[in-house]
């Protein structure tokens, strides 16, 4: 046998190789250097048993102590809580106590109705005005952000 007979068998073998090919790979250094590589990577493709996992595992645990949760874990749970719970507050807060503008001119008590009512309608044509000019501000940002879009887009 020659290595162009042993390359085509070994190519086309699927698990061993005749008696003939083996023996011309121990007698050619090229065809046994072949032969020695295909073992390696089919020994490392060798997929470890579930056994040896378990094993491993097993051994893992044995040489980490166990943990139980200390009291700075406990401590840091009931501080996330805590923290929740006052967020939670002073959403509720924030979206329960707006006080309308006139009845906080009134418990002032220094101003007359006229003046009230003027300051009313001037808040809500200040809250329009600020209403107008966010929504011009977030069209401009938009606008923005939809250029650079583009330019990122087209990009070569």
């Amino acid at each position: 046998m020659n290595c162009e007979k042993f390359a085509q068998e070994y190519m086309l073998a699927d698990a061993e190789l005749s008696a003939e090919a083996l023996a011309h790979a121990k007698a050619c250094p090229e065809c046994a250097k072949l032969l020695a590589l295909d073992l390696m990577i089919g020994a490392s493709l060798a997929v470890p048993s579930a056994r040896l996992d378990r094993l491993v595992l097993a051994s893992v645990k044995a040489a980490r102590p166990a943990q139980s949760p200390g009291w700075q874990s406990r401590v840091r749970r009931v501080l996330y809580a805590v923290a929740a719970a006052l967020l939670l507050l002073l959403a509720i807060t924030a979206l329960t106590n707006k006080p309308a503008p006139e009845i906080q001119v009134a418990q002032a008590g220094k101003k007359t109705d006229a003046t009230v009512l003027a300051q009313s309608e001037l808040a809500e044509a200040d809250l329009e005005a600020l209403w107008y000019l966010n929504m011009k501000e977030t069209d401009a940002e938009l606008e923005g952000l939809e250029e650079q879009l583009f330019l990122y887009a087209t990009l070569p």
